[in-house]
């Protein structure tokens, strides 16, 4: 990133916003930027090159193109799927005009809107994207081409999505096949294919058959991007879900561990794969009779959806919490269950509920009344937040 921005400023004093260069430049610091996740920011620079590329370059060049296509990925990224399609049939526009029908840039295309359909849970329409891709491919790159190896994959995950595993299977070693001769063995691409392959085997319930492209791929990731990478992370919750259906629990809560300190550290406590690791851990808790602790998995799950927005989820994520609490502990455990009806009053707030948070508030104040102090700290902020939500249901 860097260099790249040293690279912007002097291509902006040197030859101004609308060259050419300086759109490239914006286009890859886009490209880092998406990379770390930071898709506003991506975005933003993404904008600045097709602005610059439409002035300069024309609506139909395939750098234009180039700059539609990656603010596809964007917008799928952030689960925007219309948005992304409409970005990508842009860009496929486009390159069918400037580059014609066969050519490998135009495969890139189909396999991106194959992603969005398969994203999107329509794998009959993403198997055919996926299919033209292909047959471009072999055409213009050649059988053991890396664009080719990466179109295999896609269809195998196709195939596992529709339950086909042994075709997905098959998929696959075509992909690692070629990755093993073109990238060699510890590659981290190489390790995906492993990860996929370990995942299809899981599904069948071949647990020993699938630890070991697991282990394989944890063994690469760990070599090539190091233990606090969020790939190396999901190996590890991959694993400990392979241990968890063994009923190994002690090993599985050792993954998960493991996982949830690398996604806290690289991917933060609101992100939707952290929650999926909280939710193992929250089972393996369960299974073991532990169902006190297994109650505050669950409770960061909600957390995280709420910070996401999705208030159904959320509210269902703390009410499983608050059941686990109420069961092991009884309804005036104030730590636990106050702490839970304040999350939920958190919740019900930003969905415009003020009735419902006030109750919710209200049950947190009777529960800590119970058990400690009238002058308690925590009982002068619930007080505050009560204010606050009924300052909002005063007319403006």
């Amino acid at each position: 990133m860097e260099q790249y921005q040293r690279a912007l400023e002097i291509y902006l004093k040197t030859l101004g916003q609308d060259h050419p260069e300086t759109a490239t430049t914006y286009h890859n610091i886009g490209t880092v930027l998406s990379n770390q996740g930071k898709y506003e920011d991506a975005t933003e620079q993404y904008q600045r090159a097709l602005e610059i590329r439409l002035k300069t370059l024309g609506p139909y060049h395939s750098l234009t193109a180039a700059t539609y296509q990656e603010i596809g990925t964007v917008l799928q990224d952030q689960g925007k799927y219309e948005e992304a399609m409409e970005k990508y049939q842009r860009a496929l526009e486009i390159r069918l005009k400037a580059l014609g029908p066969d050519h490998s840039l135009t495969a890139t295309t189909y396999h991106g809107i194959g992603t969005v359909l398969q994203d999107q849970g329509k794998y009959d329409d993403a198997m055919e994207q996926y299919q033209r891709a292909l047959e471009i491919e072999l055409k213009a790159l050649g059988p053991d081409h890396l664009e080719t190896a990466t179109t295999y994959h896609s269809i195998g995950n196709v195939l596992r999505d529709q339950g086909r595993y042994e075709d997905a299977m098959e998929q696959y070693q075509r992909s690692l096949e070629i990755e093993l001769k073109t990238r060699g063995p510890d590659h981290s691409k190489t390790a995906t294919k492993y990860c996929n392959m370990g995942t299809v085997l899981h599904y069948q319930e071949k647990y020993e058959d699938a630890m070991e492209p697991y282990q394989r791929a944890l063994e690469i990731y760990l070599k090539t991007l190091g233990p606090d990478h969020s790939d190396t992370a999901t190996t590890y919750h991959c694993i400990g879900n392979v241990l968890y259906n063994q009923g190994k629990y002690e090993n599985a809560l050792e993954q998960y561990q493991r996982a949830l300190e690398i996604k806290l550290k690289t991917l933060g406590p609101d992100h939707s794969d952290t929650a999926d690791t909280y939710h193992g851990i929250g089972n393996v808790l369960e299974y073991q009779g532990n169902h006190t602790n297994a109650a505050i998995p669950y409770k960061q799950i909600g957390d995280v959806l709420q910070h996401q927005g999705k208030h159904d989820e959320t509210r269902d994520r703390f009410l499983q919490a608050l059941a686990i609490f109420c069961k092991n502990l009884g309804e005036n455990q104030w730590r636990g269950v106050a702490m839970l009806y304040n999350s939920m009053a958190k919740d019900s707030a930003q969905r415009g509920d003020q009735d419902d948070a006030v109750d919710l508030l209200n049950k947190a104040v009777e529960i800590k009344l119970k058990n400690a102090r009238e002058d308690h700290p925590n009982l002068a902020m619930i007080y505050i937040t009560i204010a606050d939500v009924l300052l909002k249901t005063l007319p403006s």
